[in-house]
């Protein structure tokens, strides 16, 4: 029987800092974690008025300066919801040498097109977010392994498949513009379509739970990415009614002339002809 892995000790820091934030009410979209040995202050572009921002702030990460952290981050967050300008909050409140701006996330770019910078945490570890993506499915009763494997898997390779390209897709659209490649010439296809919302589920849950950055929650209108169906043109030879009259007069046969007449009146169905 395989051992399980030891449960992560929590981070005393983190959890200091934690009561220290809530105590000055905090609140969502601005967080503080270690980096390097470091405390980082991080603002989702949500919180941000659409900015996304990372500072490195001047205390180390330990609980003896859990205090400083909290407060300069709180006076930070306080300054910007007064009305100054984030990156002016920052620099007040935490120091303009030790600010880095737009790293969150390298995989985030403000350009359109795709980078192949690398997160300062590291490159997305792409099979094991959708192992826990799919062992999160399961456990919550919301997926059987079996409809698992023939509906979702075939679809989280295609992600992965596509994020092994270079340059790889660094933000949500560019992510769903390369899945739906295969189906260019088929806009509103099922398999589009079940590609698009299974990928934007993907992205939608790895955000909502803070494993992926806010530049990876897909758009709330899809749309676009599943595509609309082509009307098909229907080419029809109309016929008149007095043409359908003259044909009847001409069917000496009442019995086929009867028949003629059921299908001038309500059609018929292509496998019955």
């Amino acid at each position: 029987m395989a051992r399980s892995a030891p449960a992560r000790k929590p981070d005393p820091v983190s959890a200091l800092l934690a009561l220290r934030m809530q105590a000055r009410g905090f609140s969502r979209g601005w967080s503080v974690s270690p980096y390097r040995g470091r405390a980082r202050l991080r603002v989702t572009a949500g919180a941000g008025d659409g900015k996304q921002r990372q500072v490195l702030l001047g205390w180390p990460w330990s609980a003896a300066h859990a205090e400083d952290i909290a407060a300069a981050a709180v006076a930070a967050r306080e300054a910007f919801v007064a009305g100054t300008p984030l990156d002016q909050a920052l620099q007040l409140h935490l120091g303009s040498q030790d600010t880095e701006k737009d790293t969150i996330n390298a995989n985030c770019p403000a350009e359109t097109e795709p980078s192949l910078d690398s997160d300062p945490d590291g490159p997305i570890n792409w099979p094991a977010l959708i192992e826990s993506y799919r062992e999160r499915k399961i456990s919550s009763g919301e997926l059987k392994s079996s409809s698992w494997v023939k509906v979702w898997q075939p679809r989280m390779r295609e992600v992965f498949a596509v994020m092994q390209r270079q340059p790889a897709p660094s933000q949500s659209r560019q992510l769903l513009d390369a899945v739906i490649s295969r189906w260019s010439q088929q806009p509103g296809a099922r398999g589009r379509q079940m590609q698009v919302q299974q990928t934007a589920a993907l992205l939608r849950w790895s955000v909502d739970g803070e494993r992926l950055a806010d530049c990876w929650a897909p758009p709330l209108d899809l749309s676009p990415y599943v595509g609309r169906k082509r009307a098909e043109i229907n080419r029809t030879t109309p016929i008149e009614v007095q043409h359908i009259l003259e044909m009847v007069d001409d069917i000496p046969d009442p019995r086929w002339r009867l028949g003629f007449q059921l299908v001038a009146a309500f059609g018929l169905r292509p496998e019955q002809g």
